[in-house]
């Protein structure tokens, strides 16, 4: 973890840029279509009405098929989840310590969700989660508790001086001068072909500017042939960074974590990070991050505030999986039925148990 603040210069927040990150991962911006159908009050598709209340298996009750079976509800179908787990939430793990009146939450997962995952934080929003959340306490930012580092025999402190305080832990020079060298206007990656500033605004939520991504990742793959570079050639190589520096900045980092774990690495994949802002402005989910695909599950679209296709707007997911996999499981004693209705794989061949699953989903078995 850093021992610096999270390039607080930096940062899109700081800059004021409303960044998404599932671009350029994917040719679609899946946060303004959610919010886009949000704001006309209509679910995701319409779906014809033929197809209504057709049976749909999703397999694994992570936040993904969490999410992708509540909106198949919404529109009017009949989504069957089937998890190879006991519990529901995937890699979003949150253990509870202690007794009711005085609880800890440990995340065994996923803690960390920057502000630029737009499809994270619409499913956080419709499920009341932001109002309950916080900048998550990464050191050196205002949420964080004092901290130490030992770095070559160097001890620096830094001092929680209180929240809303400017700075409260203000790093040495040397670090400050890192970070310039590497995030500031005349910084490496500010240089051609990187284009940190202008990158980050062709991917402005809602109006992203395609061409300009184009431009510049045609010209990192093609006209530099980056393809292989790992992020310690790009600083050595490129950057031209010394021994000292780049072991500094290995060990103490910037946002989340020293970064010399990540030297190995294709530059690329630390550029998409970077790019996208998903070391930085990240939220802590005080309800724990499970709660989002277990409310995913267990809450109807009236509960939740959203439109719905009138014969599912009352159900839930957890409901209509039962409604099915509740008669597959009393005809099939041999597989546990637990939080989820899950598929135990120790207790005969998988292909064995889901066959007369699909069968009763009306699917083409095998």
């Amino acid at each position: 973890m850093s021992a610096i603040p999270s390039r607080n210069r930096y940062t899109p927040k700081t800059r004021g840029v409303d960044i998404t990150a599932l671009i350029p991962d994917f040719p679609f911006d899946y946060g303004n279509f959610l919010e886009t159908a949000k704001s006309k009050g209509t679910a995701l598709f319409e779906i014809p009405a033929a197809g209504k209340g057709k049976k749909v298996l999703v397999v694994g009750a992570g936040a993904s098929g969490m999410a992708a079976a509540y909106e198949l509800l919404r529109m009017g179908l009949h989504p069957v989840v089937v998890e190879a787990s006991d519990r529901i939430g995937g890699r979003l793990n949150s253990h509870r310590l202690g007794n009711v009146s005085n609880q800890s939450l440990a995340e065994l997962g996923a803690m960390r969700f920057p502000a630029s995952g737009k499809t994270g934080m619409h499913y956080f929003s419709k499920l009341g989660m932001l109002s309950n959340s916080a900048p998550f306490p990464n050191p050196g930012s205002e949420s964080a508790v004092s901290t130490v580092v030992d770095y070559e025999g160097k001890i620096t402190y830094y001092e929680n001086r209180g929240e809303g305080i400017s700075n409260p832990f203000p790093p040495p020079k040397e670090y400050l001068d890192l970070e310039d060298d590497l995030f500031g206007p005349d910084g490496f990656l500010n240089e051609d072909p990187i284009n940190y500033d202008e990158f980050q605004r062709a991917l402005l939520a809602g109006n992203t500017d395609w061409e300009e991504i184009k431009r510049i990742c045609d010209a990192l793959l093609v006209a530099h042939k980056w393809d292989n570079l790992s992020f310690h050639s790009a600083l050595v190589e490129v950057a031209k960074w010394d021994t000292k520096k780049i072991n500094l900045f290995g060990q103490i980092g910037f946002g989340t974590g020293g970064w010399n774990t990540d030297y190995p690495n294709v530059f690329l994949e630390v550029l998409r990070v970077l790019y996208t802002g998903l070391d930085v402005d990240h939220q802590l989910m005080y309800d724990g991050a499970e709660t989002l695909p277990q409310g995913l599950m267990n809450k109807s679209p009236r509960e939740l505030g959203d439109a719905s296709d009138p014969i599912t707007i009352d159900a839930t997911v957890n409901d209509l999986s039962e409604a099915i996999l509740g008669i597959y499981f009393s005809d099939n004693p041999s597989v546990t039925q637990k939080e989820v209705r899950h598929l135990q794989r120790n207790t005969a061949p998988l292909a064995g148990q889901i066959t007369p699953l699909l069968a009763r989903l009306n699917y083409p078995t095998p």
